[in-house]
């Protein structure tokens, strides 16, 4: 799934994770603000709640616009995604440039692809190229569609026809 900036990508597959509970990991990211500025973004394993800085602005490391990249997130995400592998549903939020920059992360992910029931938001600059790699079912999410798509994903999940 991908769309534009702020239409509620994480905000749906957080609505997903909740609605499958224990059937569900991997991880997603959020924006983090002070002030109404964002200043980062953390990464939080849906399994244990842990979080860490993804990017942040003033870190050291590769630089996606304003931000550093934590190479060092790469623990906790790994592992997120080993977890979720190992659940009826893997969450990746997101398949993104910052994402990129961490050690192991494509492999990783495209371990769990090849399992399938993944449900992963692509950055928009990555989207079609994703979606022509592999065989998914994918969808634009806008704020017009975004209920439809979330019941459409867990009626898949549950092996509704949708």
């Amino acid at each position: 799934m991908s769309g534009p900036p702020g239409v509620g990508k994480t905000t749906l597959v957080k609505k997903v994770a909740k609605a499958l509970g224990d059937r569900a990991g991997g991880f997603y990211t959020e924006d983090v603000r002070i002030g109404g500025r964002r200043i980062g973004f953390v990464a939080v394993d849906l399994t244990s709640g842990k979080r860490v800085w993804l990017a942040k602005e003033g870190l050291p490391g590769p630089r996606v616009g304003r931000y550093g990249v934590n190479v060092d997130a790469a623990s906790l995400i790994l592992q997120a995604i080993e977890g979720g592998r190992r659940k009826d549903v893997c969450i990746i939020d997101e398949v993104g440039p910052m994402e990129m920059h961490i050690p192991g992360f494509m492999d990783a992910v495209l371990t769990v692809l090849e399992r399938g029931n993944v449900i992963a938001t692509i950055h928009r600059s990555l989207f079609k190229r994703f979606c022509s790699a592999y065989s998914a079912r994918s969808f634009w999410l806008t704020r017009e569609n975004r209920e439809q798509v979330y019941k459409e994903i867990l009626g898949i999940i549950h092996g509704q026809q949708v």
